[in-house]
C-alpha cells in the first residue's frame, strides 16, 4: 500500500496559453495513473485512491483550470484547451500516453475523452459522467426519487455553514476522513469576516459549462483506442441506457454498475470502487 508515502506538490505551466495547473503526485512506480476530478472538486479528491495503490503505481492528480490552486482564466475552457493541460502534465512528468491510464470522474472524464481518443493511452477509467447524446436523442428523465446534489452556491457566511450545507447532500452521507477532506477543500481560506467561497470561481463555472454543453461526446465512443472501464453510480449522473450504449460502442469496454452509490462513488462506496478498478488496472498494465 502507498499509505503514508506522502505527496509532492508542483505547478505545471501549459506552454500553449501560459495557464498554470497545480498537480499532486503520490508515488513513483512505473504504472502511472493520471486522475482528473469533476466539476467543483480538486486534486485531493483522489488521495484515497492514490494511497491504496501498490508501490508499483504512481498517481498524478491536478486541479482543473478554474479550480483549486490552478489558474482561473476568464476564458479557455474548451475540450481542446483542457486536453492541452493533460499534454503539458505528461510532458512535465516525462511520461508517454502508452504508459498511462487516465482516470476521470464526471467532468474530468468528459474533458479527457477527446484527448484520449487521439492518443494511445494504456487505459481509460470513466467514472459516472453525465453524457447526453445530441445525436440519437437525449437521455430519459432521471428516475423519480433519485437524490440530487444541492444547487451550486458560491459563497457562505462561514466554514461551518458550508459544511452543514454539504451534510444535507448525499455526498457526505458517509462521514469519513476522505469525504470530510473532499468537502473542506472545496472552499478557500476564510475572509476577514469569516465568510468562505468555493475555490471554483463563478466565471470558471459558467465558462466550463458553456464549453462542454456543445458537441456530442458519444461521437468519440468508437474512436477510443484503449481498453475502457465505465463505472456507473446508481444515484449518480450516468443513466443506464447511456452506460449500456457506451459498453456497446466503445471497442474494448467493461461496464460496472455500483448499486446504492452516489455520484462521488470513489468515496461513497470505496470498497466496491476498488473491486472494479483493481482488476482493470492489473489487466491493462499486464
Amino acid at each position: 500500500m502507498n499509505e503514508g508515502i506522502g505527496v509532492e506538490s508542483a505547478d505545471v505551466t501549459n506552454p500553449r496559453d501560459g495557464v498554470r495547473v497545480h498537480t499532486l503526485r503520490w508515488g513513483h512506480g512505473p504504472r502511472l495513473v493520471l486522475a482528473v476530478h469533476g466539476l467543483n472538486a480538486h486534486a485531493w479528491h483522489w488521495r484515497r485512491t492514490a494511497e491504496r495503490l501498490g508501490p508499483e503505481y504512481s498517481l498524478i492528480a491536478y486541479d482543473l483550470r478554474g479550480h483549486g490552486e490552478s489558474d482561473k482564466p476568464a476564458t479557455g475552457y474548451s475540450y481542446e484547451e483542457q486536453g492541452s493541460d493533460i499534454e503539458a502534465i505528461l510532458a512535465d512528468a516525462g511520461v508517454a500516453p502508452q504508459d498511462t491510464v487516465v482516470m476521470g470522474h464526471s467532468l474530468g472524464s468528459r474533458v479527457a475523452m477527446p484527448y484520449v481518443a487521439d492518443h494511445p493511452f494504456r487505459g481509460f477509467v470513466i467514472v459516472d459522467p453525465g453524457i447526453v447524446a445530441h445525436v440519437g436523442g437525449a437521455q430519459p428523465p432521471r428516475p423519480e426519487g433519485t437524490r440530487r446534489r444541492a444547487p451550486l452556491q458560491m459563497e457562505y457566511a462561514s466554514r461551518e455553514e458550508f459544511m452543514e450545507r454539504m451534510s444535507r447532500t448525499n455526498f457526505l452521507r458517509n462521514r469519513h476522513e476522505f469525504n470530510e477532506e473532499y468537502a473542506a477543500r472545496l472552499i478557500g481560506e476564510p475572509a476577514a469576516d469569516g465568510s468562505v467561497r468555493l475555490q471554483l470561481t463563478p466565471t470558471a463555472h459558467v465558462e466550463t459549462m458553456r464549453a462542454i454543453s456543445g458537441g456530442d461526446l458519444s461521437l468519440y465512443f468508437e474512436r477510443l483506442p484503449c481498453p475502457c472501464l465505465v463505472i456507473r453510480a446508481t444515484e449518480g449522473h450516468l443513466v443506464q441506457p447511456m452506460a449500456e450504449r457506451m459498453q456497446r460502442e466503445i471497442p474494448d469496454c467493461e461496464l460496472v454498475v455500483i448499486e446504492d452509490s452516489n455520484h462521488n462513488v470513489m468515496l461513497d462506496r470505496p470498497d466496491e470502487f476498488d473491486a472494479a478498478v483493481d482488476p482493470f488496472l492489473a489487466r491493462v498494465f499486464g
